[in-house]
Formats: structure tokens, sequence, C-alpha cells
């Protein structure tokens, strides 16, 4: 069986910048890996015009259908793609994981509204 990244009916995805490529193909690369399809939850929708997300800079994924090993492991797999493949790492911050471009983590952890958030760093130009 072929896993895929999906979009929720209603998750805007008009607007797409080059980090915004870069999470998209990761999260492909990741539903693939783990053995699940995954969901887009919000793109470049519902959030302030200079936010990360309307930039089409960030990507939320639903969460509530992974166990919390596969949680784990998708937030690893996705800072792992996410990072440069030299002189880069991954490393914790602000609840969350960094690379040198992206920062990601599971936000609201436990709660309803529960979900990955990854984005472009905020100040930091990707390529």
């Amino acid at each position: 069986m072929a896993y895929a990244l999906w979009r929720k009916d209603g998750c805007e995805t008009h607007t797409i910048a080059p980090a915004g490529f870069r999470i998209l193909s990761a999260l492909e690369r990741c539903a693939q890996v783990l053995g699940h399809d995954l969901v887009l939850t919000c793109g470049c929708d519902s959030h302030p015009p200079d936010d990360p997300h309307t930039k089409g800079q960030a990507f939320d994924v639903r969460s509530h259908d992974l166990t919390d090993v596969q949680k784990s492991a998708l937030l690893t797999a996705m800072m792992d793609a996410l990072k440069e493949p030299t002189m880069d790492s991954v490393t914790p911050k602000d609840g969350g994981f960094v690379t040198r471009h992206f920062f990601g983590w599971l936000e609201h952890a436990g709660a309803e509204q529960e979900h990955f958030h990854f984005q472009q760093r905020n100040g930091v130009p990707y390529p």
C-alpha cells in the first residue's frame, strides 16, 4: 500500500514558499517511510497576513490518529529530513526541535487541538 500526504477539506495550499515545498516534500517521504497517511490540517489559511502559515512557510499536520510511538517517530523523521546535508543538526528548542532553517513540534500535546506544526524558522532566510 502506498502512503501519502493528504489535505483536509478547507485546508488552503494556494501559497507555498520554497521552505514550504521542502516541508511538504519531507511530509510525503515521512508518510511513506512510517507507513501511515498524513493529513494537512492547516496551510496558508486562518492566520494573519504576516504569519508563516499565510506566507506558505508553515503547515500543521493531524496527530490524533497516531500512537505516541508514531508521533515521536514522525517528529524525529521530519526534523532529520529538514536538516541540511552538511553542517546542520537537530536541537531541542522552545518545546520543539530546530534545524538551521526549520522548527517543528507537537503543539498542544495531549489536548483536543493537538497537532504537529512545522515551519521555516522565524527570521532565518531559506535559500
